[in-house]
């Protein structure tokens, strides 16, 4: 007992004179009021203030700045001493620790010593001029035995009178990767930085310089007029994948003509990765606001870091060649961005760019209808001008994104079917179709296609080459009934229930295990288009909005819905409903929209239902028949969706 007491003293003595050395020998600063320059820092220590409110947070940097700079270059020496500390080899703490570790009486851990660095990182970054004393110091710390990342930080801080010390490392250090931590600071002065233009131009126009692309980059961001250098970034984006990157982004931040040429450049190649993310709305803030900044990382990994700030990704996160994976063995989607990013580049503050994006769109045909309709509503007179003559030359018209009629000038309807839980009236639809040798278009849920009674029926309607796409997978209501047509729904429940639905019409083996194919994961982060064979959507209720058009056009799916002027969606209403339409009202308004439209029913998107269940008698399917023989003796054509739309404005230039 005597022994262990003995032990425990002796032990408690080691652990107290350490902790004395400990705390004694750490450096605290000069002081400023009441404190000494490391308590000032650690009211702003991340690790002590976790939990806090932001003005809180606000009040206390407020207050650590003013003291930091009123010791003004006082404080240099402990700045500096924090970033020496770190490229020190091991201290005392760690020495002693060692000590404890040998003896095998008891288990003692000394409190670590934590990496102060970000201290001089703040510190510089507060005193900016007041510390440019420090350079000379804070170069020498660049050498790669030093702490290259937080020195160039520090040096950042400082600001303008940095650069000429900044420049002289990016062009005579030997290390590449300290080279790149220099412009990387200096492309974050951005304009108060100008001076380094010539530099930098130096360096971009040497193609045996392995800078050549960040020095682009940097010049993008510090140049007062980047425009002047565009024929140069016009000139990366034909060469290797790295410098084609860097020049894509140059281009983006040099103003609306370099943005011009990005879409003019995406338009014949839309799989260009480089271009898409220079095209994302973090990049394109030139002022103060800008979302991007040049990231150091960790040395020796990376060559040039720009990376944009993921956060501001979210909504258009195009990175083409990313693919999708519903499940083991499931479908594949390639990504084909054009369209999506040229609509969301109709979002962009330029009025000239959102007119050059209305342009390209001629490329896409039918799929940039949301964009037009988008456009038709802008403030800017020419891009309204330019969006209706766009919607005029495909022929089409539009609402909310959605088409909703053909091109006039032939006489074809496109027959389209919705089925969700009832389905009686399929097999005399069916029947009629292949009587007349008629192709229509069915739009069918998640929940329709994984009944096993209706199975049958989705197999006539592939085997007689109808059109089979999504109507949702759960039907869901988008917006309101009443008033402002807001979004009921997130983009990721949205997309993954449009996904969902795709996969039970790509696989249909997958109808027996559905819950494999569901998709997971955050929508809210990644778009995932379904390709070429399942190219059109007509929503649940038939009932949408613009941003339901937009979303469904990010997974390469078009909006269609039904022409208005007849009664034919009403076929669903049973006798007791207040809105009920009996079969022979809905006939004679198809045959009076046909007699009164100057273009008859040329280019309609005719909608029909499946079945209406129990609560209607009057099925509109028994007179199906008279109806098609009533059209077809008007000299009529019954045409798929997707077949009506790539006549005229599909795939190719309207």
């Amino acid at each position: 007992m005597k022994r262990r007491r003995v032990i425990l003293a002796v032990s408690l003595v080691w652990v107290a004179a350490a902790g004395l050395v400990f705390l004694g020998l750490r450096p605290r600063g000069p002081a400023y009021g009441h404190q000494h320059l490391s308590q000032w820092l650690a009211e702003v220590d991340p690790e002590i203030h976790r939990v806090e409110t932001k003005n809180q947070a606000s009040l206390r940097r407020d207050r650590v700045v003013k003291a930091i700079q009123g010791l003004g270059s006082n404080a240099v020496p402990y700045l500096l001493d924090r970033l020496r500390d770190k490229a020190k080899p091991p201290g005392l703490r760690d020495k002693v620790q060692d000590l404890l570790d040998k003896q095998s009486w008891v288990d003692i851990n000394l409190p670590d010593t934590r990496d102060r660095a970000w201290e001089a990182s703040f510190g510089f970054k507060a005193l900016g001029s007041a510390g440019v004393g420090a350079i000379p110091a804070l170069v020498d710390l660049m050498a790669p035995a030093g702490t290259p990342i937080d020195a160039a930080e520090c040096l950042e801080g400082i600001g303008v009178e940095a650069v000429p010390a900044l420049l002289d490392v990016a062009t005579t250090n030997a290390d590449v990767q300290v080279r790149v931590l220099a412009l990387c600071s200096v492309a974050n002065l951005g304009r108060a930085a100008g001076q380094a233009a010539p530099v930098l131009v130096s360096i971009m126009n040497d193609p045996t310089n392995q800078l050549a692309g960040v020095a682009m980059q940097a010049l993008a961001e510090v140049d007062p007029d980047p425009a002047r250098h565009i024929a140069r970034f016009a000139e990366g984006l034909a060469s290797s994948s790295s410098l084609c990157f860097s020049a894509s982004i140059a281009l983006a931040r040099s103003g609306s003509l370099g943005l011009r040429l990005l879409v003019q450049t995406l338009t014949p190649a839309p799989t260009n990765s480089a271009v898409n993310l220079a095209l994302d709305p973090s990049i394109w803030d030139g002022g103060q606001n800008r979302q991007i900044r040049f990231y150091r990382g960790t040395y020796g990994t990376a060559g040039l870091a720009l990376v944009p700030n993921w956060d501001a990704l979210t909504d258009h996160p195009f990175l083409p060649g990313a693919r999708f994976g519903s499940g083991a063995g499931g479908p594949q989607y390639n990504v084909d961005p054009l369209a999506p990013r040229l609509i969301s580049l109709l979002r962009h503050p330029s009025p000239a760019l959102r007119l050059e994006a209305m342009r390209a769109l001629r490329y896409v045909g039918a799929k940039g209808a949301p964009g037009l309709s988008r456009a038709a509503l802008d403030a800017d007179a020419n891009v309204v001008q330019e969006a209706k003559a766009g919607l005029g030359r495909l022929g089409l018209e539009v609402s909310d994104g959605g088409i909703v009629r053909g091109p006039k000038d032939r006489k074809r309807i496109a027959l389209l079917f919705t089925g969700h839980e009832y389905a009686e009236g399929a097999t005399a639809i069916l029947d009629e179709l292949g009587r007349h040798h008629a192709r229509a278009s069915f739009f069918l849920t998640g929940r329709f296609l994984l009944r096993s009674e209706f199975q049958p029926l989705v197999s006539w309607m592939r085997r007689d080459h109808h059109y089979v796409g999504p109507h949702s997978y759960g039907h869901l209501l988008y917006c309101p009934w009443e008033g402002p047509k807001r979004t009921l729904v997130t983009r990721g429940r949205c997309l993954s229930d449009l996904l969902a639905n795709c996969d039970l019409i790509r696989v249909p083996a997958v109808a027996t295990n559905p819950s494999s194919f569901f998709p997971t994961g955050n929508l809210g982060t990644a778009s995932w288009p379904i390709g070429d064979e399942i190219a059109y959507f007509l929503p649940p209720y038939e009932h949408y909005n613009l941003e339901i058009a937009e979303w469904s056009r990010e997974l390469g799916l078009t909006l269609v819905n039904y022409t208005p002027g007849t009664r034919s969606n009403a076929d669903y209403t049973g006798e007791a409903d207040t809105n009920f339409v009996s079969s022979q009202r809905i006939f004679d308004s198809i045959v009076a929209r046909e007699r009164e439209d100057p273009n008859g029913l040329n280019g309609f998107l005719l909608l029909l239902h499946l079945g209406a269940g129990p609560g209607r008698a009057d099925k509109f399917h028994e007179r199906f028949g008279e109806l098609l023989d009533y059209l077809a003796g008007k000299g009529y054509e019954f045409v798929r969706v997707d077949e009506m739309m790539t006549e005229k404005g599909g795939a190719g230039e309207f």
